[in-house]
């Protein structure tokens, strides 16, 4: 009898220990272990998935583990879809950069997008694209094939290309099949081209002009000015001569006069300009006198072309006798210091045969 009596005494006097020592721990607030799956929530074991979606483990904060979804350590719960830069795997959401150095976005087994100043390329983000593509600036920054830009390009950026392939030629950053008008078709070392010509030129080769716009003419590798029109009396003087406006000892040529004496035209007032080369002296004249004009050999009268022929008076120098007595006069041209029949490649007339001192 005395036996169970000691034996109940101890049970419960184990009981009261224990007892005591819960009421201790949580006071000085010792977790209590809960089974696995469930955390201590106001003193009881819950399970995690009560609280926290998917979790397998978890404490108070939230899950540490999840059963089919990602963990995302940024709001540490348990997600379908991983954030930008992370990827999932095994339960997890990891970072991007950590396995693909400079990617941005990414998956289990390949970064998405890159970082700049990196561009996609197979998985992996690269400093620079290989030959034939071109980064793109966009949120992938993924390398893209130049025919993207151009159908022909075999080398580009993201908006023109920069050769091109076949019988193509680049211009302008596309690659065309034939070169427009003003251009000639040029090797480079990255295929054909067009090239521009000169200023004013219409047609050129790599080393001259071949035709030029309406007043300008082939000089060479460049277009060169034509001057404006006139009338050209080769071997007279005309009477205006003793009554100019300016002179210059500096203008030896016909051209040099035409262009000393241009520079003194009032084009506000419409006169007859004429003007006068002796032999190392050019004279220039506002006015025009219809008197006696006088045998001059190496002497040229010229007259801008703009005042004559006038509709209520259709007259030329070349049609006034007392202007013209030998009936030489040419409506000319100067291209460089060369005198032309306007419009045409025939030069200017000398004096006349008849012209007598």
């Amino acid at each position: 009898m005395l036996q169970p009596l000691v034996a109940t005494a101890l049970l419960l006097s184990a009981s009261a220990q224990a007892v005591s020592t819960s009421i201790e721990e949580r006071a000085a607030g010792i977790a209590r272990t809960c089974p696995t799956g469930q955390y201590f929530l106001t003193s009881k074991c819950v399970p995690c998935t009560s609280t926290f979606d998917d979790a397998t483990t978890c404490n108070s904060a939230g899950p540490l583990t999840c059963s089919t979804k990602f963990l995302d350590p940024t709001t540490k719960r348990c997600v379908s879809v991983c954030p930008d830069g992370f990827y999932g795997k095994n339960n997890v959401c990891s970072p991007c950069s950590g396995r693909w150095l400079g990617s941005s976005t990414c998956t289990a087994t390949g970064a998405t997008g890159c970082r700049s100043p990196r561009f996609l390329r197979d998985g992996k983000c690269v400093t620079a694209c290989p030959a034939g593509t071109f980064g793109a600036e966009t949120r992938s920054r993924a390398c893209t094939p130049c025919s993207k830009v151009d159908f022909h390009a075999t080398t580009c950026t993201s908006t023109e290309a920069l050769s091109c392939a076949l019988r193509t030629k680049l211009y302008r950053g596309k690659c065309l099949g034939n070169c427009p008008s003003a251009t000639f078709v040029s090797s480079t070392p990255s295929g054909l081209s067009c090239s521009d010509c000169p200023v004013h030129a219409l047609t050129c080769t790599s080393t001259e002009v071949l035709t030029c716009e309406t007043n300008y003419f082939p000089l060479g590798d460049t277009c060169g000015p034509v001057s404006k029109a006139y009338y050209r009396i080769p071997g007279v003087a005309s009477s205006a001569a003793g009554n100019f406006d300016f002179l210059s000892s500096d203008a030896t040529t016909e051209r040099q006069c035409v262009d000393f004496c241009a520079t003194h035209a009032n084009d506000f007032v419409e006169y007859n300009m004429n003007f006068r080369l002796f032999p190392a002296l050019c004279t220039c004249s506002n006015d025009i006198f219809f008197g006696a004009t006088a045998k001059a050999p190496g002497t040229t009268s010229l007259y801008d072309a703009r005042y004559w022929n006038h509709p209520l008076q259709p007259i030329t120098p070349c049609t006034d006798e007392r202007l013209n007595p030998y009936g030489v006069c040419e409506l000319v041209e100067y291209r460089g210091e060369t005198c032309y029949v306007k419009g045409t490649n025939t030069p200017c007339a000398g004096d006349p045969e008849n012209l007598t001192t």
